[in-house]
């Protein structure tokens, strides 16, 4: 296949439908791992719970310890959550579409900004339009990129502040769809519950559910996820994956190559997808660190295909 090609359409999935013929050929078992996951519903409130117990706990605290808690347990929560976020938008927390609808609001709750509905427009286009340079939003434009090429002190600012680069990428679309009522009952949904946790529970509380936010999509080893899924220049592929150990703490988020394969399948059975078909994923080019992506990002830039290795 010719990926250049691809490319220039904006077609990138054309790579993975190539692909899932390919492996659905050699491998139709794969669809008996199609489906929701009915148990995920119990770890989305889990780990609200969690979240907002470990906010009350942490009422009155001094700042060093609300931000420690915030990097080193409060982002791997709200990341989480962010994943399963990520699974409602595919309808793979219940066969009812209502209950993925509303798991998507009430995952978002300890997130603070209002996040889940425009993720969820979004990201359904990022899969019908994967790789388009306008259309698809989880990807770096023109400009972007441009500005990530200057220098480490740009990567690493853009790697801090991830959230308002990614926001900020829905001016390339022609039509926009932040007019959305999902969008609106998204952020009044959020003010409630901020002001009821800074009433209930006092600022810090507050502070430390933004800062797990904040933590979580930026300025730490889980931020290399960004880089990782679609940041990188190849003409081999368009999708990288990441079998590291901090996968048993987000979900099995680094497997994406196999989620754009497969998007029917929910974050539990990603790796049985992997184990089934390991010859189609083996081959290709991953990432076995995201604290070590980090680093070389930030010092190295986005490179091409050859430097596109595990590390």
């Amino acid at each position: 296949m010719n990926n250049s090609t691809v490319k220039e359409n904006g077609q990138d999935q054309t790579f993975h439908r190539n692909r899932v013929r390919a492996i659905l050929l050699k491998h139709p078992e794969i669809q008996n791992h199609f489906g929701p996951d009915s148990f995920s519903l119990f770890w989305i409130v889990a780990l609200v719970l969690l979240q907002i117990t470990m906010a009350a706990f942490l009422r009155g605290s001094s700042w060093v310890l609300i931000i420690g808690t915030a990097y080193l347990f409060g982002a791997f929560v709200s990341h989480g959550l962010m994943v399963l976020v990520h699974d409602a938008t595919h309808y793979l927390i219940s066969k009812h579409r209502w209950v993925n609808r509303l798991s998507i609001y009430f995952a978002n709750l300890p997130g603070i900004l209002p996040y889940a509905e425009s993720f969820r427009i979004f990201h359904m286009q990022h899969h019908a339009k994967l790789g388009d340079p306008i259309e698809d939003l989880d990807v770096p434009g023109a400009r972007e990129n441009d500005w990530l090429k200057k220098s480490p002190l740009h990567r690493a600012f853009w790697i801090t502040f991830y959230f308002l680069f990614i926001s900020s990428r829905i001016f390339r679309l022609s039509e926009s769809k932040t007019g959305h009522s999902g969008i609106f009952i998204n952020i009044l949904v959020q003010i409630f519950f901020s002001m009821a946790v800074a009433h209930f529970l006092g600022l810090h509380a507050l502070l430390y559910l933004a800062l797990s936010f904040f933590f979580s999509v930026g300025p730490h080893p889980l931020g290399a996820r960004w880089i990782q899924e679609h940041s990188l220049a190849s003409e081999k592929q368009p999708t990288f994956s990441y079998y590291g150990p901090l996968n048993a703490l987000s979900f099995n988020m680094g497997y994406h190559l196999e989620h754009h394969d497969f998007p029917m399948v929910p974050w539990s059975k990603l790796t049985k997808v992997h184990k089934i078909a390991h010859e189609f994923y083996d081959s290709m080019d991953s990432f076995s660190s995201w604290s070590g992506l980090v680093m070389r990002f930030i010092w190295r830039g986005p490179q091409q295909k050859n430097d596109c290795i595990s590390i």
